[in-house]
């Protein structure tokens, strides 16, 4: 492809599988009428540059204008960003068994705009790097800041894939999600594993896995869910964020269950770190066996060249003033170790559960 490709509108390109698109140049792939790339398990679609010393930001990316377009079994190198969209509104888009890679720093996989109605993507993987690079980003119209609005009519499925990113799931304001059984690794001093912090009601977190890339990495927060109601939050298993492990901030009637969350070194020589956090009127939620176990690392251990690291200001639950009528039952709370030393202090399991909270069967 030697210059820009264009799919005008009411026509439908379909790529055959084995098909290899080479772009000669920084050049796009614009789909304002239907595109079907129809890869298979054994006869994948390729997409890279046409350089014969290739680099990252070769060629441009796909643009997908029109609904019912899909990707499947593809892989997209050398690109400046994967795939994106730039329509005001679309019934529905789908990429699914996609590879992703060799992108610039900063640049995102895949990125979608709020008006895009219904939003599948299943078992693709995707590796982008550099800090503000996501995995998977909502954005505004203008492509550039992120989106946080949406629709109680719209829905988003993504489940099933292997994301290495700055951040690895932005997808702010959105309800009826599944967000299920994805494996998110996140680079060094990274941001968040998934994200969805305003007016996200009836969607499921299950079973997702977040860690960072390092075996001596950290990042911020692993699931930062905000505004939502009749949430499913289940078998999630979050290691080594910094902050907080999973955060909640106006969250009402939602069932936090089985999840594992871990920190198990100093993360950057720091102190105050909450596995479970209940910020500002969450009410009538409902937690039940989830298993915490954070401390600052064993007295001896290398920890990434810091030295040992006594375990400060750890808290299992978190919680604020203002909450009322949470339940927990049957949670596994372990905060520190046993021979931590002497400046070991304010490490709790509970701490400021608000009104009418009930507690049964914990160990702390």
């Amino acid at each position: 492809v030697s210059d820009d490709l264009t799919v005008p509108s009411g026509e439908t390109l379909t790529i055959a599988a084995g098909a290899q698109v080479l772009f000669q140049g920084d050049y796009s792939l614009t789909a304002n009428g239907k595109l079907l790339v129809n890869g298979s398990a054994s006869n994948r679609v390729v997409f890279t540059s046409g350089n014969l010393v290739k680099a990252t930001g070769d060629w441009g990316g796909i643009i997908i204008n029109k609904s019912g377009s899909r990707i499947s079994y593809a892989d997209i190198q050398y690109s400046s960003s994967a795939i994106w969209t730039l329509a005001n509104s679309m019934d529905s888009l789908t990429i699914n068994n996609c590879t992703i890679s060799n992108l610039p720093s900063g640049a995102d996989g895949i990125s979608y705009y709020d008006g895009v109605k219904h939003v599948i993507v299943r078992s693709n993987t995707i590796s982008v790097s550099g800090i503000n690079s996501y995995g998977i980003r909502k954005t505004s119209s203008n492509l550039v800041d992120n989106s946080c609005s949406g629709s109680s009519n719209y829905s988003t499925e993504i489940v099933g894939n292997t994301i290495s990113a700055y951040t690895g799931i932005y997808i702010c304001g959105s309800y009826n999600a599944r967000v299920d059984s994805n494996t998110i690794q996140i680079e060094d001093h990274g941001d968040t594993g998934i994200n969805n912090a305003n007016t996200c009601n009836n969607n499921s977190y299950n079973y997702n896995v977040i860690s960072p890339q390092d075996e001596f990495g950290w990042y911020y927060t692993g699931m930062n869910i905000q505004h939502n109601r009749n949430s499913v939050i289940k078998g999630n298993t979050v290691t080594n964020a910094r902050e907080q492990g999973i955060y909640l901030r106006y969250a009402t009637k939602d069932t936090i269950s089985q999840n594992i969350v871990t920190r198990n070194w100093s993360c950057g020589d720091d102190d105050h770190s909450y596995a479970i956090r209940l910020d500002d009127h969450c009410s009538g939620n409902y937690f039940s066996e989830n298993t915490i176990n954070i401390h600052n690392g064993e007295p001896g251990s290398y920890n990434g060249g810091y030295n040992y690291r006594r375990t400060y200001g750890f808290m299992g639950f978190l919680c604020s003033s203002n909450n009322q009528n949470n339940t927990f039952v049957r949670n596994n709370v372990t905060v520190g170790l046993a021979y931590d030393d002497h400046q070991q202090r304010y490490n709790l399991g509970f701490h400021n559960l608000g009104n009418n909270a009930v507690l049964e069967g914990n160990r702390v």
